[in-house]
């Protein structure tokens, strides 16, 4: 068994040391615990991962400590998986318009189109030509003003003038 180990559900309150206290009982060897935060808000995310001194120690701590409560919550304790280095296909840019290996969403914005690929709809406006009508969500431009509604800087009162 691998030395590191996932512990699952969390308290939020649950800090490191007591991860460390909890997890060096019975004499076992704590070298690292590393509670997992929110990047954003800096948050406990409910679950972290401790290091324990050796395969031997981390077997006890996993027969153990499943099941085991903490601060009101039972805990999941694990062999955690090996990390997996990811390509950095998170986020989406001009070319893959999405992230990842997964295609675009097919929101068109728009503009000039190529013959051979059809519009997903959703069009912006943009460039259209008799070969391609409106779609039915197009946003359209112009100068036309709403005379009654929503936006519209007209009242009832300015209409008879």
């Amino acid at each position: 068994m691998a030395n590191r180990l996932y512990v699952g559900n969390l308290s939020y309150t649950t800090t490191a040391d007591d991860l460390r206290e909890a997890f060096g009982g019975g004499g076992r060897e704590v070298t690292d615990v590393f509670v997992v935060t929110d990047r954003e808000t800096g948050r406990p995310r409910g679950f972290a991962f401790v290091e324990m001194g050796n395969s031997a120690d981390a077997t006890n701590a996993v027969s153990e400590m499943n099941g085991a409560t903490i601060d009101g919550r039972q805990l999941k304790v694990n062999e955690a998986a090996e990390r997996v280095e990811r390509d950095n296909k998170r986020g989406g840019d001009r070319d893959n318009n999405g992230g990842g290996d997964r295609p675009s969403r097919g929101y068109d914005r728009g503009g000039e189109r190529d013959g051979d690929r059809p519009s997903r709809g959703y069009d912006r406006g943009g460039e259209r030509g008799a070969d391609r009508p409106s779609r039915g969500y197009d946003r359209g431009g112009g100068n036309q003003r709403p005379t009654r509604g929503y936006g519209s800087d007209r009242s009832d009162s300015d209409k008879g003038s």
